[in-house]
């Protein structure tokens, strides 16, 4: 009776146990998310005019829908224009509208403007 006991105790310290390192690891692992969140969030997204340079199909789905590479020049209203990249996920209908030089609506990150979004086709 007394080794029954004495089971049940351990097996409730150790359950404690995991629950509070589950209980740490949440917290500094969600500490670490917000983070990550406020870095990338420090600067007001711009939008801007982009000509599309190259297309190309990275030959990944997600819902039967293709990720596509896109290469573009981006002409910001205020600052230097560049050439960056990105990876975005399409419709096979919006695939047929996303073509080399047609010129299209971004979103970036000021301060980096590899964190890039295609709007939509201007």
């Amino acid at each position: 009776m007394e080794q029954l006991f004495w089971a049940t105790i351990l097996e409730l310290v150790l359950v404690v146990l995991l629950l509070a390192i589950l209980f740490v690891a949440g917290k500094v692992f969600a500490q670490r998310s917000v983070g990550m969140f406020t870095k990338q969030c420090t600067s007001t997204p711009v939008k801007a005019r982009a000509i599309i340079l190259h297309v190309e199909q990275t030959g990944q789905y997600f819902h039967q829908q293709a990720q596509v590479k896109l290469q573009m020049h981006v002409f910001p209203e205020k600052g230097k224009h560049f050439i960056t990249e990105c990876k975005q996920i399409f419709s096979f209908n919006d695939l047929a509208v996303i073509q080399n030089g047609i010129t299209v609506m971004v979103q970036y990150n000021p301060s980096n403007p590899k964190d890039i979004m295609l709007l939509t086709a201007a």
